[in-house]
């Protein structure tokens, strides 16, 4: 399957733990890459971040990124993912199993740093796991 862009980072500051809004840049996954597991829909999402920049007045030495998923109207926090200022350049891509229609990511939070941001993008795609 093909990478879809989740977000393009542009000095993106933490956005905390809150569940974001609706965005329009939800990666679907109403039809494609979902299995049956138990009985249940299981979708398997490999995220992936690219010419990533840790920025600010004194740049952070990691940022946490937040995956979100949409199910039946709600917003859920399922999991987290840490990547060091020194992988910024070639961070490895992380596969997510989750129940849901669809997902997202935000930057939760940063490990040092005064004023820090990020730049970059995130991709996503359904992937056999």
């Amino acid at each position: 399957m093909d990478w879809t862009p989740l977000r393009t980072l542009t000095a993106q500051t933490a956005e905390g733990r809150t569940a974001p809004a609706d965005p329009a840049m939800y990666l679907g996954l109403k039809n494609a890459g979902q299995f049956s597991q138990d009985g249940n829909r299981v979708a398997y999402v490999e995220i992936a971040f690219d010419a990533l920049t840790f920025g600010g007045t004194s740049a952070a030495t990691s940022a946490t990124f937040a995956v979100w998923r949409k199910s039946d109207g709600r917003v859920d926090r399922v999991q987290t993912i840490t990547i060091a200022a020194t992988d910024a350049g070639s961070p490895s891509p992380v596969v997510v199993t989750l129940h849901g229609e669809s997902l997202y990511v935000t930057v939760e939070s940063f490990t040092g740093g005064t004023a820090p941001n990020i730049a970059g993008n995130v991709w996503g795609r359904p992937v056999r796991h």
